[in-house]
């Protein structure tokens, strides 16, 4: 009984020691997103990376506050790949875009699919972020949206079975996401 308490007790009072080596999401008002203000290192079994991931006060993984962002600014908006996921967050694409191109780059990105890509830029902007310019980083394995339900999942990315590629109506739903955003920015 006292290792099922301490075993519970260093979950709770330290959950950065998770033994799962994962980032945590949840689904608050149909956007997926990770504990705000958490520290966390991500890590896998088999040693090919342990890092630290940061979440902000948005859930998000970036340093950089989307509410004071501007139209000039870029932002990233994706999957595993685009949060970088087993990599430094200095290390993802993002941020070496942003320092290619000397022009901020927020990264809106969580473990989702295209139909979550949506609701992760509308949760943005519903938070004061100015975005204009999207950088859409779709991960062709498994960022299709082609799971079952067509829900955004809990945990990570959708299960899927099947082939791999991606079907007509993906590309549609992302040039749809695309469109809509431009719509919704010319409006203003």
């Amino acid at each position: 009984i006292s290792l099922l308490i301490l075993e519970f007790g260093v979950r709770w009072l330290l959950p950065q020691y998770s033994a799962t080596g994962d980032v945590e999401y949840t689904v608050v008002d149909g956007v997926p997103l990770a504990e705000p203000n958490t520290e966390t290192i991500q890590w896998k079994n088999t040693g090919d990376y342990r890092v630290k991931v940061s979440i902000n006060r948005w859930g998000l993984r970036d340093v950089k506050d989307l509410s004071q962002s501007t139209a000039a600014d870029l932002f990233v908006v994706g999957d595993s790949f685009a949060f970088g996921h087993g990599v430094e967050e200095a290390e993802r694409f993002s941020n070496r875009l942003e320092g290619l191109l000397g022009q901020r780059v927020f990264n809106v990105a969580i473990p989702t699919d295209i139909a979550g890509y949506e609701t992760l830029i509308g949760y943005a902007e519903r938070n004061g972020a100015s975005v204009q310019k999207v950088i859409l980083a779709v991960c062709m394995e498994n960022g299709r949206g082609d799971d079952q339900d067509g829900r955004v999942h809990e945990q990570g990315a959708p299960q899927r079975n099947g082939a791999v590629g991606c079907r007509p109506a993906h590309g549609a739903a992302a040039a749809g996401l695309v469109a809509r955003h431009e719509r919704a920015t010319a409006r203003r």
